[in-house]
């Protein structure tokens, strides 16, 4: 009895084998489970839009490097991909002719994504990030002054990796041909048309966010006798502006030197300019070099 059960069970065994193979064809469960699992993975990338398939991997420094969007539309996914991937994004920068075309995050102080990613992972090159004091939203909810720090290798090299990028406005034809660049919200796109380009000790405290437009004018005029051009762009306390910041050893090996971009935010509807009015300056003030703590209370190590 035990033998012809035995019999059964192989003839069962070999008859739903011999039907899952004519059904499905040779591997089918596998070719099955393979299509299913490769057409979820397929729906899973469509939703998250063209801002996720512009994700490259990179070295380090140059994290999460994307391409430029081309449209308004693709800006807007992109934040709003940036926000799904960090809460704390508040933006994209995106600067014409370099290497910075990425998102910016915030956090509760300036220590937190020092040596951060915009993932959260660390990295010597941090990510780029806003000043924890700076309001984000629509153009009119911004502060006054939308500061973004940076690090750079500390060699001032234009072609090193995250702000050190910034040092290609050190070279005057590169700032000529290169008078605006973006920043960016979920809310809205923005322009910036940049009106100095200095270099800096801490005790300059360029990098306040939060200023009245008397404070703001004082500001404005500080930074345009430091600036290594004289730019025929008009900007005034009623402006906002937007100051990016990194390190620089241009003056030797200190720890509170900085180079700063600065521009203001222009008009929805303002047409581009395609080159800036600028000239040398012949006599820019040169950093004091006070050993000055209003930066750098707020910065530390910020570069």
């Amino acid at each position: 009895m035990k033998k012809v059960l035995a019999l059964v069970s192989v003839l069962l065994v070999a008859i739903v084998g011999a039907a899952a193979y004519l059904l499905l064809g040779p591997s089918g469960l596998l070719q099955e489970t393979a299509a299913s699992s490769s057409s979820a993975s397929s729906a899973s990338s469509a939703s998250q839009g063209s801002a996720a398939s512009s994700e490259t991997s990179s070295s380090p420094g140059q994290l999460s490097k994307r391409k430029a969007p081309e449209t308004v539309a693709d800006l807007l996914e992109t934040i709003h991909y940036e926000v799904s991937q960090n809460p704390d994004t508040v933006g994209w920068l995106s600067v014409p002719d370099t290497d910075i075309e990425n998102s910016v995050v915030q956090s509760h102080d300036n220590h937190y994504y020092l040596r951060r990613t915009e993932r959260r992972e660390e990295d010597i090159y941090g990510c780029y990030f806003a000043d924890y004091e700076c309001s984000f939203g629509s153009r009119d909810e911004l502060s006054a002054n939308t500061v973004i720090y940076g690090h750079s290798d500390l060699k001032d090299n234009p072609d090193g990796p995250r702000f050190s990028q910034l040092f290609k406005f050190a070279d005057e034809s590169f700032a000529r041909r290169h008078p605006t660049f973006s920043f960016s919200t979920v809310y809205e796109p923005m322009n910036w048309e940049i009106f100095a380009v200095f270099y800096a000790d801490t005790s300059f405290a360029y990098n306040q966010a939060r200023l009245s437009e008397e404070e703001l004018e004082v500001l404005i005029a500080e930074a345009r006798r430091k600036s290594i051009y004289q730019y025929d762009t008009e900007v005034s306390g009623t402006d906002k502006i937007i100051t990016l910041s990194t390190c620089t050893v241009k003056y030797g090996s200190r720890n509170d030197q900085r180079f700063v971009v600065m521009a203001k935010l222009l008009p929805a509807d303002a047409q581009l300019a395609k080159e800036a009015a600028l000239s040398a300056n012949p006599n820019p003030e040169q950093p004091a070099f006070m050993g000055g703590e209003a930066a750098a209370q707020k910065t530390e190590s910020a570069a």
